[in-house]
């Protein structure tokens, strides 16, 4: 009796294995049909709307659009009306539902559409309603100025940081590009941020880091559509730190055995009008460095290659009547020697 009873578990066991596997392909089968019926076409578009809905909320007009990859044959950057149902369109505003009221002319906006796998273009998904309208808010506008710092008034508090050599952002057309200076207004509410961690040196401590020739990014942002204004209070103001120096070098042939005068000479690119030739430069030795054949005027041979450099605070003009940095004496070419 007990022998038979095991046997039946033993057959029961084995059936119930069997199945598993049956079971397991019944669940994958029906998952792959679960995931199948949720596939479909999604088109993605983002924009600040320039037409808000009309009171019967059957469409927005956004401008500036950019498209998801798939949404082939558009043009990224252009206008785009969309389509909308009340009750079938989803809005949705940080996270939350919302009313298709809510959305306020100038909102950032992306608009969601999802269509079958028969839909072949955006073209086509377009002309139906949008599924979901997700409101990101006020869009702004941002416009940035680069120099050099001159000056800054922090005490008491932050009011102004003077910039030379400034460039202007691409949208900023009310300024001029050649303009040179620029007088940035700041108070409390001004982001002041330093060269950060993976720069050398410390990070400027506000207002107050803001060093001669230092490398400085200012920044508004403001309500979209709003003109530039170079007066209005800046958003934040960063320090890249101290600017590169100028630099910039005369090369020659020395004329005289003893002496530190070169002729035959050529400069670097930004010396715009070289000096008299010959040059004597035995008065601009004021903490140079030398480098080379020689070390002072007297070891200096006829016939040297001789390069002098100069390097200079950022936004100096070049000057070759100031002190050298450095005179390298690179001596006599192969030929000159041979002869």
């Amino acid at each position: 009796m007990k022998r038979i009873r095991m046997t039946a578990l033993a057959v029961a066991t084995a059936a119930s294995v069997a199945a598993i596997p049956v079971a397991i392909a019944a669940a994958s089968e029906g998952g792959h049909h679960s995931e199948h019926a949720k596939s479909g076409v999604v088109y993605r578009a983002t924009g600040v709307v320039t037409t808000a809905p009309d009171g019967g909320c059957t469409t927005v007009t956004l401008s500036g659009t950019h498209y998801s990859r798939n949404a082939a044959g558009v043009t990224q950057g252009g206008v785009q009306v969309v389509n909308l149902n009340s009750a079938t369109t989803k809005f949705v505003k940080s996270h939350a539902s919302a009313l298709c009221s809510a959305i306020l002319l100038h909102d950032r906006v992306q608009i969601t559409w999802k269509e079958s796998d028969a839909t072949t273009s955006f073209a086509t998904a377009a002309n139906n309603a949008a599924y979901r309208v997700k409101d990101l808010g006020p869009a702004t506008v941002t416009f940035t100025a680069r120099g050099l710092a001159t000056s800054a008034v922090c005490s008491p508090t932050p009011t102004t940081v003077t910039l030379n050599t400034v460039k202007y952002s691409d949208n900023t057309l009310q300024v001029p590009l050649t303009a040179d200076s620029l007088i940035v207004n700041v108070d409390g509410t001004t982001k002041f941020r330093g060269r950060g961690e993976h720069h050398h040196g410390a990070p400027a401590a506000g207002c107050s880091g803001i060093q001669t020739n230092d490398r400085i990014v200012v920044t508004w942002k403001e309500p979209y559509g709003t003109p530039f204004n170079p007066a209005a209070i800046a958003t934040s103001v960063r320090d890249r730190g101290p600017a590169h120096p100028v630099v910039y070098q005369l090369r020659g042939i020395a004329t005289t055995t003893g002496s530190c005068v070169i002729g035959n000479l050529r400069g670097s690119e930004n010396i715009q009008t070289l000096p008299g030739s010959p040059f004597d430069f035995s008065a601009l030795l004021s903490g140079t460095v030398w480098s080379g054949q020689a070390t002072q005027c007297s070891g200096i041979t006829a016939g040297d290659h001789i390069k002098l450099t100069w390097k200079e605070p950022a936004g100096t003009a070049v000057n070759t009547s100031v002190a050298l940095f450095s005179v390298v004496d690179s001596g006599q070419s192969r030929g000159e020697h041979r002869r």
